[in-house]
């Protein structure tokens, strides 16, 4: 696309941070016209992330791939969850962490409004068991094993997540900085 010259732009939607993707690759798109990338990050523990089965990411150095991007001149968004399976509290602290130290490069985020849910057909919703989750209370409303992690302590995670991107002014996607519907 990048020797074809055809004038494109055009966007990634849900693309998974890999190690390979580097400052190299990131100008390649570039000049390919890719002008926004929405990263599926859900969160920047690789602790956590490996415990959910999400290893596509393993080994990626989440702040070198945002500012690689960013840097290329392409806009950067970031899918965002709350109390994943095996979060704990030094977990979210690192994905604020990660936030505090990104969000020059960060255009836009998109928290998930349901925190973590587990939907009919989904793997934590075949086998909680595996995930250390308990479904008695539904999908949405579901708690650890040793009931750390339930909904509410989800929304406070959320809430606290989205103040400080209202603090950093980063736009959030859903155009409203506080869950709606507690």
């Amino acid at each position: 696309i990048a020797g074809a010259s055809l004038g494109l732009s055009w966007a990634m939607n849900g693309a998974i941070m890999r190690k390979e993707m580097d400052e190299r690759l990131a100008a390649k798109l570039a000049t390919a016209g890719c002008c926004f990338i929405n990263y599926g990050l859900e969160t920047a523990s690789h602790r956590v992330l490996a415990g959910c089965g999400k290893t596509l990411s393993r080994d990626a150095d989440f702040d070198r791939v945002v500012r690689s991007t960013a840097d290329a001149g392409i806009e950067v968004a970031l899918n965002i969850m709350f109390g994943l399976p095996g979060e704990t509290d030094d977990d979210f602290e690192e994905q604020l962490s990660f936030l505090r130290r990104n969000h020059r490069h960060i255009s836009t985020i998109a928290p998930s409004l349901w925190f973590c849910y587990f939907p009919k057909g989904s793997e934590g919703f075949r086998h909680p068991g595996k995930y250390g989750i308990d479904l008695e209370l539904g999908s949405l409303y579901w708690k650890s094993a040793d009931g750390a992690n339930d909904y509410l302590a989800r929304m406070k995670r959320f809430v606290r997540y989205t103040d400080l991107m209202q603090e950093l002014g980063v736009k959030s996607l859903f155009g409203f900085p506080a869950l709606p519907n507690k």
